[in-house]
């Protein structure tokens, strides 16, 4: 579907379905043409979505394939989809060829949003992190661009399954990229190949990254047998200290 479909119709249901959208700390968004990489908490399914693609300046998704698959999905959903474990067996070779899609979105300067628990929750507090998001940004790191901003955002609603609510959507701090003195993006950098180009060793790497991210931790070290670290975000006051503090208003 055309680009101006999504932009159209999203801000068509947005305003329709809620009362009012609001984007808290919008000066934490780049001036200037720069690659954003949104980290973003995932608590109203699709809907986030929606409203993400609005207060965001409309970027790209990384989504599951299975929404991808009917012409009449596609009417609601765009973005580079991902064969997630639950959904199909035999799913790295296109996990990689996704992952490589966005990179190159992000090194020409684009906007790509991820959700890093994977699925959504309306529970009382954000469920575990998936460690994807820690090799997209390993793979960016080594293969270069212009220098990422990674902002992690939160999300809440005042009833979620009320027609006419109010959203609020926060932007933490932006999370540094760089790696301690040092310390190597990824194996290649050492003249070694990446874990990740490995297809047979991916799934030791990742077991070895580790699935999740403790809860509520600023920062996660995820480290592989290259003994190269990067730094995994957590959306520490997205996800816990704001959300919080609007559950009560």
């Amino acid at each position: 579907m055309p680009e101006l479909w999504y932009i159209c119709f999203f801000r068509f249901i947005t305003g329709v379905y809620f009362a009012r959208l609001t984007l808290l700390h919008p000066e934490r968004l780049p001036k200037a043409e720069q690659p954003v990489l949104f980290l973003g908490l995932h608590r109203n399914g699709a809907v986030d979505g929606f409203v993400y693609y609005r207060l965001l300046g409309e970027p790209i998704f990384l989504i599951s394939t299975q929404l991808t698959r009917s012409w009449f999905a596609r009417l609601f959903f765009h973005g580079i989809a991902v064969t997630r474990r639950k959904d199909e067996g035999e799913h790295q070779e296109k996990d990689h060829l996704a992952l490589a899609r966005c990179v190159e979105h992000l090194r020409t300067g684009g906007k790509l949003c991820v959700f890093p628990e994977g699925t959504s929750s309306l529970g009382p507090r954000h469920l575990p992190f998936k460690s994807g998001a820690a090799w997209l940004i390993a793979d960016y790191l080594e293969n270069g661009g212009p220098p990422l901003l990674v902002l992690p955002v939160g999300i809440h609603y005042e009833c979620p399954w009320a027609f006419r609510s109010k959203v609020e959507v926060v932007l933490g701090q932006p999370i540094a990229t760089e790696l301690p003195p040092g310390r190597h993006s990824s194996g290649a950098a050492q003249g070694t190949q990446a874990p990740h180009r490995s297809r047979p060793g991916r799934g030791r790497h990742q077991r070895r990254l580790g699935q999740t991210a403790g809860p509520y931790s600023a920062f996660g070290i995820c480290r592989h047998s290259r003994n190269s670290e990067v730094l995994l975000p957590v959306a520490q006051g997205a996800g816990k200290g704001h959300l919080q503090t609007h559950r009560g208003s």
